[in-house]
């Protein structure tokens, strides 16, 4: 209860249930690295409270260490929030590893609050990006490469000298080439999805 003065009166107002809650539904990393996830506990601050937490498999999978085929590190336990506290975290790591992959997921999920409710939030996602840069093999064509366009993380097509049309489905892991019917020089490539686009010369 909280009290307050009015003149002669004391007038308690009751303060109802702490709330413990992800501080947002969605959290992003890049492989390889530590993401932060942060608990708020809002409303009541008196006493000492405890909310479990857990991550699961999304589109991402987890494991006990980081080896291949492991995307990110299981992580569960139980947060204690001290009196007066309001903000806790944990940690999970992510894993780089040599495939090309689209965003994935893993799935986090807050349970069994002690001297609190859940509140809302009490779940979320965390986004696992690509590493930024990924070294990948070289497909030895003599001529200078002017530009590429991707129509989805995995499939897109590169431009270059003598009518050169480079073709990927893997994100650039390996690349076919296409016949353009030119010999001229193509240095620019556009598509509108995998089966309409254009590759265009220099103007002179």
């Amino acid at each position: 209860m909280d009290a307050h003065v009015t003149g002669q009166r004391i007038i308690n107002f009751p303060l109802g249930d702490s709330m413990l809650q992800l501080f947002a539904t969605t959290f992003f990393a890049r492989e390889g690295t530590k993401q932060t996830i942060v608990l708020t506990r809002v409303f009541n601050q008196i006493g000492m409270v405890t909310v479990d937490y857990a991550t699961s498999n999304g589109s991402a999978t987890g494991g006990a260490s980081c080896a291949e085929g492991v995307d990110f590190i299981h992580q569960s336990g139980t947060i204690t929030f001290q009196p007066n506290a309001h903000v806790q975290s944990f940690d999970i790591q992510t894993c780089s590893d040599s495939s090309v992959e689209t965003i994935e997921t893993v799935n986090i999920t807050l349970s069994n609050a002690v001297g609190a409710q859940l509140g809302t939030p009490s779940s979320g996602i965390l986004n696992i990006f690509e590493s930024i840069w990924k070294k990948q093999a070289s497909y030895p064509t003599g001529q200078t490469l002017d530009d590429v366009h991707m129509v989805s993380p995995l499939e897109g097509w590169a431009v270059g000298g003598f009518g050169l049309i480079l073709h990927t489905t893997d994100g650039g892991a390996t690349w076919e080439s296409q016949t353009s019917g030119t010999y001229e020089a193509l240095s620019a490539v556009y598509f509108l999805d995998a089966q309409k686009g254009w590759a265009s010369s220099r103007l002179t």
